[in-house]
């Protein structure tokens, strides 16, 4: 048969490649037109299979997964779902009755409603709020002070081993008494009864988290989380008083504050002085030794 007579008859299914190589396309014509209808039968045998059964062959899976996330999610994308998050927490020992934790630890007695509780600022607190206490409120917080400075001292006495550490801890405990005892004295004098406020309160449990630290510890660790705890608490209390004073309405309390004030310092001073020993003789320890 003569595919270019006109007269020939092309079978069905060649379609137009076949009809331009009968009008007399050129031989390279033909050549393309024969490679499309094999992709063209190939193609229609291909679906005449999944029609039948076959499956199609999987899809490619985007490079990278789920590296980001559960649907491919960019590196720069920062949701909580894809990003790891940071806990940050802080040990015991930071967490003393002065430092910046004032009132973070819990809930305590607002200073004006004494049946509400809330939570106090972080931080000491501000001239404001010290000058919305009355002398009262003021007691409570020197009472609390000094109660917590005697019962570390007494647990630190029963546990170190360190002689410095064992005299320095009996000066804070006889000293705070005193000052305890005087201020009582005078407080019964002048009629003013301690009562509780949110700072008061945070001392108190400021004393107890240090408490739970000391009693934990042994040996040198013991020795030097005291010191480091007594020369923290010692300044912020400077500090605390020394805002406190301005603030007395009676002149026989502001005295004895003052009076107080100068030994607290004088205390700051020692536990600073028992720091630097401690560290010089870690420093200075044989390898091998382990404590005291």
């Amino acid at each position: 048969m003569n595919p270019t007579n006109p007269l020939f008859v092309f079978p069905a299914g060649l379609g137009v490649a076949a009809i331009v190589v009968a009008c007399g396309g050129s031989n390279q014509s033909a050549k393309d037109a024969s490679q499309q209808q094999a992709q063209a039968q190939a193609q229609a045998q291909m679906s005449s299979g999944y029609q039948t059964g076959m499956q199609p062959p999987p899809a490619t899976e985007p490079m990278g997964g789920d590296t980001w996330g559960a649907t491919n999610r960019q590196p720069s994308d920062t949701s909580p779902s894809s990003m790891p998050s940071s806990d940050m927490s802080s040990s015991a020992s930071s967490s003393s009755r002065y430092g910046s934790t004032y009132g973070t630890s819990s809930p305590a007695t607002d200073s004006n409603s004494a049946g509400s509780t809330s939570p106090m600022a972080s931080g000491p607190p501000s001239d404001a709020d010290l000058a919305k206490l009355d002398d009262a409120q003021f007691a409570a917080v020197i009472e609390s002070l000094n109660d917590g400075e005697v019962r570390e001292a007494q647990l630190v006495l029963g546990q170190t081993m360190n002689p410095d550490v064992k005299r320095f801890a009996h000066d804070m405990s006889v000293d705070h008494q005193a000052m305890m005892n005087k201020a009582k004295a005078l407080w019964s004098k002048l009629n003013i009864m301690p009562s509780a406020t949110a700072i008061s309160g945070q001392l108190d449990a400021g004393t107890q988290n240090d408490m739970t630290t000391l009693a934990a510890m042994h040996g040198d660790a013991l020795d030097r989380e005291y010191a480091d705890i007594q020369a923290r608490d010692h300044m912020n209390a400077a500090d605390l008083v020394g805002r406190i004073i301005p603030n007395v309405k009676s002149a026989a309390f502001r005295s004895d504050l003052t009076a107080a004030l100068a030994k607290i310092q004088s205390h700051q001073r020692m536990a600073e002085s028992l720091q630097k020993q401690l560290e010089k003789g870690v420093t200075n320890r044989q390898p091998g030794t382990t404590g005291r």
